[in-house]
């Protein structure tokens, strides 16, 4: 199985940012799209988790699940579950996505490397998780949606087609 060193691909991903002075600011797809590794688009190793490829379709769907659950239910700091009110930060999100059925465990785990791709490759941020990131301060509703409606869209335009081996996306 391919492994994915993480740690390495974000400690290069912060260089890479870090020298990049754009004409233009890049959209959060844009960014994201120019620092996934090469290799990872040109195989399924990014698209892939416990030896089964995950489609753009299903990554697409998941994500979209996760911001109906936002948007109906809400969305707070702090912990996964607001119980009195019902509302999630953005990890309860995703956890109630895979109970709901909008994707398998699979589907759910890729949605999130999306997730942090897009998270990471923003300007500024500094957050090892998704959970810090959902938690800094000033967060609002609105970033934490346009995060997944980004995702949603990252995995349409770069997310493998049904059936894909490789050379996956763009």
């Amino acid at each position: 199985m391919f492994e994915i060193d993480t740690a390495g691909f974000f400690r290069d991903l912060e260089e890479f940012l870090a020298a990049q002075t754009p004409a233009t600011p890049l959209s959060p797809i844009d960014r994201a799209a120019r620092v996934l590794p090469q290799e990872w688009r040109r195989t399924d190793a990014f698209w892939r988790f416990g030896g089964v490829n995950v489609t753009s379709a299903e990554i697409a769907k998941f994500l979209t699940g996760v911001l109906h659950i936002l948007e109906r239910d809400g969305w707070h700091q702090g912990f996964y579950q607001d119980y009195r009110t019902g509302a999630r930060c953005i990890r309860g999100a995703l956890i109630d996505a895979e109970k709901a059925g909008y994707g398998d465990f699979d589907a759910s785990c890729v949605a999130q490397r999306v997730l942090d791709l897009l998270m990471r490759s923003a300007p500024g941020v500094r957050s090892e998780a998704i959970e810090g990131w959902n938690d800094a301060a000033g967060r609002t509703s609105a970033e934490v949606q346009a995060l997944v409606r980004d995702g949603i869209e990252f995995a349409r335009l770069y997310g493998p087609p049904p059936n894909a081996t490789d050379g996956v996306g763009r």
